[in-house]
């Protein structure tokens, strides 16, 4: 009975792991075919396998298929597993940045090279997961180029070795693609489809309190600041059942994808830190004190503010001549029917107010007037001589627009 009972097992129970079958079942993942999906699965496709950058949660995740994500979880889809690794990518990224600006020397010129800068970006601006394999098959087969109209410049396939080209890759992948790395429950949040957020998404008790750090020094760690304000955004949107506060944080979030999709287009190569990326930590900050804080009419306060300088940094954004990242030259003027010297002027970005070490900084020289440069945003502004400030509630300030510099007048006594 008991060998009986075995070979009925073997016969009729689980269907036998085949890996085979992973590259298929994170195809139909990512297109959303759940009824493919789930066909796959009953014939024995893992589902926590991975292909190539994804496993099929990952891809689903990713691509926003809610009944596809609904299917992998109910048969057990790990909710922790990354989309992509470092060591996925086969390469290295530090290796590849020093290849690709050695390349980038002929592919900066048309004439000279298939111009190649934008790889990735181009294609995650629209939402695409291109294979490894599709991305080394470009890199070894180049492009078309004005003085070559007729095929391909195969520098990288007869100039740089094997490595040297999963270096690059490396690079391009996590230069250009904040995702990578990140689990699918962190994705979720990123996206934040709500049916997708509620099956996948972390429980509002797994935050981490936001800590300040410092500015951003890399375009990656730009990119990364963008990917945590929108996952903090997503959970103040989902944490407060005020319908004010939840509409704020959407309207804050379609801001920073529209500050993303600028990014994406950005000249990562010719990139240098600004101001410009301290502002954006400084929303980062906020929106996570947001997300976690308790007090409800506190948390409105601060998503109003998020909500208000992000539409500034946008409006700055599509009429600024300069496009994103500008700083702006800034000129305050101390005035007491004229102008008044020896003013020292301060200013503090105006979310900040909500977060208690932030201290008012000073401009590096005294009016009147007083320069500066600053990023589109809003600010407090207050001057100080003598040991009083002027005026007693300090100044908010809107930077930003259809200037090329920003001059106003405090009053003083």
């Amino acid at each position: 009975m008991a060998v009986a009972a075995i070979l009925t097992l073997q016969l009729w129970g689980a269907p036998q792991v085949r890996s085979d079958l992973t590259p298929d079942l994170v195809e139909a993942a990512q297109a959303g075919d759940a009824a493919r999906a789930y066909a796959l699965i009953e014939r024995g496709a893992p589902v926590n396998g991975r292909y190539e950058l994804d496993t099929p949660l990952t891809a689903a995740v990713r691509n926003n298929r809610t009944t596809v994500v609904q299917m992998l979880m109910k048969h057990g889809a790990d909710v922790n597993a990354t989309y992509a690794t470092s060591s996925q990518l086969k390469g290295h990224p530090s290796s590849g940045k020093k290849v690709w600006e050695q390349c980038s020397i002929c592919h900066e010129n048309e004439e000279l090279g298939p111009r190649m800068k934008g790889l990735m970006s181009r294609r995650m601006a629209r939402n695409e997961a291109p294979s490894y394999e599709a991305l080394l098959h470009q890199l070894n087969e180049g492009g078309k180029t004005r003085i070559r109209p007729w095929g391909v410049m195969p520098a990288f396939k007869g100039i740089l070795n094997e490595q040297e080209k999963a270096d690059v890759l490396s690079y391009l992948i996590l230069g250009d693609d904040p995702r990578v790395g990140h689990t699918a429950a962190e994705l979720a949040e990123y996206s934040c489809v709500e049916p997708i957020v509620q099956l996948v998404g972390q429980s509002h008790s797994q935050f981490r309190d936001p800590v300040r750090r410092e500015a951003p020094r890399s375009y990656p760690e730009v990119q990364q600041v963008f990917f945590d304000i929108q996952r903090y955004l997503c959970q103040a949107q989902r944490h407060f059942n005020n319908r004010t506060a939840a509409q704020r944080a959407e309207i804050a979030r379609q801001s920073v994808t529209f500050l993303i999709d600028r990014w994406n287009r950005s000249d990562r190569e010719n990139w240098t830190p600004s101001p410009y990326d301290e502002s954006l930590d400084n929303i980062r900050l906020v929106a996570g004190l947001a997300a976690n804080q308790a007090d409800t009419k506190r948390a409105d306060a601060m998503l109003t503010e998020l909500q208000l300088d992000l539409a500034s940094k946008e409006q700055d954004c599509r009429d600024g001549g300069a496009g994103m990242g500008r700083v702006i030259p800034v000129s305050v003027h101390t005035v007491n029917q004229k102008d008044v010297s020896g003013w020292q002027v301060l200013y503090k970005p105006k979310l900040l107010e909500f977060w208690g070490p932030a201290q008012f900084e000073p401009f590096p020289m005294l009016s009147s007037p007083s320069k500066w440069k600053l990023a589109p945003g809003r600010y407090l502004l207050i001057a100080r001589k003598s040991g009083v400030e002027s005026p007693p509630q300090p100044m908010t300030l809107t930077i930003g627009g259809k200037i090329e510099t920003f001059e106003c007048q405090i009053p003083v006594r």
